[in-house]
């Protein structure tokens, strides 16, 4: 097929949500109100060396365990947002990861017409921070996760 055009998307409209702690059956997330930014986490395999003498010219390589990454978020504070107030909830709680999705908005060049492509994780919440608090700007929220276990993407649709 010859290409004709880009189906590229912009991030305006996804929903980075908190759900309850990992394992709920039935999850029910809230969404994190005023997220301006997010970077996902960059996920990453460990590995080892396993050359040896007959190796040859070329290391060799074993492939390990993958750290899927440490997302970060960062917003307007506002302290009256559920979602914002869940996160602070799961990061006091030093015991449990939390339920996470990201669902970006439907693209509709692509073809999806009822719900974005989503990622669902399990996370620790590692870091919250506020501020800092000037006269002119709105007092920034910052958030750190780290991902436990693997990401599951369900496309949209």
């Amino acid at each position: 097929m010859a290409y004709t055009r880009s189906f590229a998307q912009a991030g305006r409209g996804t929903i980075f949500a908190i759900g309850p702690i990992s394992g709920t059956v039935t999850p029910v997330y809230v969404p994190v109100g005023e997220i301006k930014t997010t970077d996902p986490g960059k996920g990453t395999f460990d590995k080892e060396e396993v050359s040896n003498l007959e190796s040859g010219l070329d290391k060799e390589f074993l492939k390990l365990m993958r750290d899927n990454g440490a997302p970060k978020l960062s917003g307007n504070r506002v302290g009256s947002d559920a979602g914002q107030l869940a996160v602070v909830a799961a990061y006091n709680d030093g015991d449990n990861s939390y339920m996470i999705k990201v669902t970006l908005p439907i693209n509709k060049k692509a073809g999806q017409i009822a719900q974005g492509d989503a990622y669902t994780y399990d996370a620790l919440v590692m870091g919250q921070s506020f501020g800092p608090v000037e006269t002119n700007k709105a007092i920034a929220y910052e958030v750190e996760l780290q991902i436990t276990g693997p990401v599951t993407f369900t496309p949209g649709s």
